[in-house]
């Protein structure tokens, strides 16, 4: 199989070819695979001369404020193509303006609607996670703390046109209920999982909860414990089950072992989330290192997938992205995988479901100043089309021009059409805010399997990372 780089761009003109029994290949083109046929995409030189797969960068609204996304997914795509981006827009006047907006757009981000109010949140919600299923139906959980403190859900049936009532499905917390992700799998079935405490606070011990809704969002289960209830914190569950097609599930999360020592555990169900069993993922047995801020994702094939950062022991500053997986449910796990090529936090996965292909996003801090804690990140993102085995080379997801300071709040959406979206806020000045929210998308990447002929300039490059099973 060929595969292509960061080194391509989309040109506008391309041709369609539908394939019959051969494909043909312009010249100076390169073949991308479509739904419905093939796209023939000439080559550009960017201005380092390479070549690029991303899409020019686009600013959001922030209606003259502050405008930041959330810690999990923000942002999804409809199987037309439609992006929908909800966002905190905090800082207006008086503060009158302030609370959870929306805006979409249908030509790739060249241009967006008008920031709407999120209308099924009070002024004070947060923590906005969103998810669309197969059906078009988009998913929204966040929190609220007054009146009432907990976890609430809504859905809508036209892309954000209008929205149900909010239906609150956290359990009544013991401390606060935090941390909400939601995620729909391919049976439409909605994940929500989240955590009741505070990781910052030692007399507020974080344990990790799961619900879920078998029926696309109309009716929810009461809320079960994953977590051992030990009085050790349990805290940021994350899944992405987007690509599941059957019952096999994993959600994992940062556990602490003492102090800042942590290692990931999770829980795993067999049968679509009815019932769970805790487990020990990555860490423990007498590792010395510290593994924290995991994120799983579960294939259509049903293999599971954790990256997670790993702090040496000795080296506490040095952290890492590791990726590990298991082909048996999670009876084995392979040997970690470094994913990173310098300091990097905050691992993010996509999973393109058609062409079966898993991206790993993270931030990348190679240019950390140790002199004033300026982190200089930058989102960067591999892919791979062996379920892991191997991986792409390193891509840079963010523009760099003119930035100072720390990208925030990166969230990613994966489409039909194999492209990756991203978006993700920073504020130029590398100060204090206002901030803006971001969008950017990519070329797909070749389906597994699809092959054509290589274009001249166009690196094949794929990372052996090993990774040997162990118990």
């Amino acid at each position: 199989m060929i595969r292509f780089e960061t080194h391509w761009k989309s040109i506008a003109g391309s041709t369609w070819l539908f394939s019959v029994s051969f494909l043909f290949v312009a010249a100076g083109c390169y073949p991308i695979e479509e739904p419905g046929g093939v796209v023939n995409v000439p080559l550009e030189d960017s201005p380092a001369g390479s070549l690029s797969a991303w899409a020019e960068e686009r600013a959001l609204d922030n209606l003259g404020a502050s405008a930041d996304g959330v810690v999990g997914c923000n942002i999804v795509t409809a199987s037309t193509g439609r992006v929908t981006i909800f966002n905190r827009i905090f800082g207006t006047p008086g503060l009158e303006q302030d609370g959870l907006y929306q805006t979409s757009s249908e030509d790739g981000g060249l241009s967006w609607s008008a920031m709407t109010p999120f209308a099924p949140a009070h002024k004070d919600g947060m923590g906005l996670n969103v998810a669309i299923d197969s059906s078009d139906r988009i998913h929204a959980i966040w929190r609220e703390m007054q009146p009432v403190m907990g976890i609430f859900y809504a859905r809508s049936e036209d892309q954000g046109v209008s929205w149900s009532e909010a239906v609150l499905i956290s359990h009544p917390a013991r401390y606060q209920n935090n941390g909400g992700i939601l995620t729909v799998d391919f049976k439409q079935r909605v994940h929500v999982m989240y955590f009741d405490g505070d990781a910052n606070s030692e007399a507020m011990p974080c344990e990790a909860y799961y619900t879920r809704s078998v029926d696309a969002g109309l009716t929810w289960e009461s809320p079960r414990m994953l977590s051992r209830d030990d009085g050790k914190h349990s805290a940021w569950p994350r899944a992405d089950f987007s690509g599941v097609e059957g019952d096999d599930l994993c959600i994992v999360w940062r556990e602490q072992v003492l102090g800042d020592d942590w290692d990931i555990r999770g829980a795993i169900s067999n049968d679509g989330g009815s019932t769970w069993v805790e487990a020990l993922v990555a860490g423990g047995n007498g590792d010395t290192d510290t593994q924290w801020d995991p994120m799983a994702a579960v294939d259509k094939a049903g293999r599971f997938h954790v990256s997670y950062m790993n702090s040496s022991a000795g080296d506490p500053f040095e952290i890492a992205i590791h990726n590990i997986r298991s082909v048996d449910g999670g009876a084995t796990w392979s040997e970690p995988q470094v994913l990173s090529e310098a300091r990097s936090r905050f691992s993010f996965y996509a999973y393109d479901r058609v062409r079966d292909i898993l991206w790993c996003s993270f931030k990348d801090e190679s240019e950390f100043d140790l002199s004033d804690g300026n982190s200089h990140s930058k989102i960067v993102t591999r892919y791979s089309t062996d379920h892991g085995e191997t991986w792409s080379s390193l891509e840079v997801v963010t523009n760099e021009v003119d930035r100072s300071y720390e990208i925030r709040f990166p969230a990613f959406s994966m489409g039909a059409d194999g492209k990756l979206r991203v978006t993700y806020s920073h504020t130029p000045e590398g100060v204090d805010p206002p901030y803006t929210v971001y969008y950017r998308e990519r070329r797909s990447v070749p389906a597994t399997g699809f092959s054509a002929p290589k274009a001249a300039g166009v690196h094949d490059e794929v990372v052996p990372l090993g990774g040997s099973m162990r118990r």
